[in-house]
C-alpha cells in the first residue's frame, strides 16, 4: 500500500517539475534591450529582410512587445517563423509560445 502511494507521489513530483521547466523555458526570449534608435531599427530590418535569422528573431521580439515599433503579434509571428525556419532556437521557442497562447496565429 505504501509503495503505491510513493509511486503516485513520485509521478506528481515529476509532473510538477516538468510543468515548471516547460513554463519557464516557454517565456519569450529576446534581444538585449538597449536604446532603440530609428537607425538601429532600420539596420535591423534591413538585415532581417536580407535573411539574417538573428535579426529576424529580434525584429519579431520587438513587434511582439511593441519595442520601437507598433505592437503587432501577427507581424511578430511572421518574423519568428522566418527565423525558426532557418534553425533559430529562440525563434522556435517564441513561435511555440505564440501558438500556446493563441496570439498572432490563425
Amino acid at each position: 500500500m505504501a509503495g503505491r502511494h510513493a509511486g503516485r507521489f513520485a509521478f506528481a513530483a515529476v509532473a510538477l517539475g516538468l510543468a515548471v521547466l516547460i513554463t519557464s523555458s516557454c517565456a519569450p526570449q529576446g534581444p538585449p534591450l538597449e536604446e532603440l534608435t530609428e537607425q538601429k531599427i532600420t539596420d535591423l530590418r534591413v538585415r532581417a529582410e536580407q535573411g539574417d535569422a538573428g535579426a529576424q528573431h529580434d525584429l519579431g521580439f520587438m513587434y511582439w512587445y511593441g519595442l520601437g515599433v507598433t505592437q503587432d503579434e501577427v507581424e511578430a509571428v511572421g518574423w519568428y517563423r522566418r527565423a525558426a525556419d532557418q534553425g533559430s532556437v529562440e525563434a522556435q521557442l517564441n513561435l511555440g509560445f505564440a501558438h500556446a497562447v493563441g496570439l498572432g496565429v490563425t
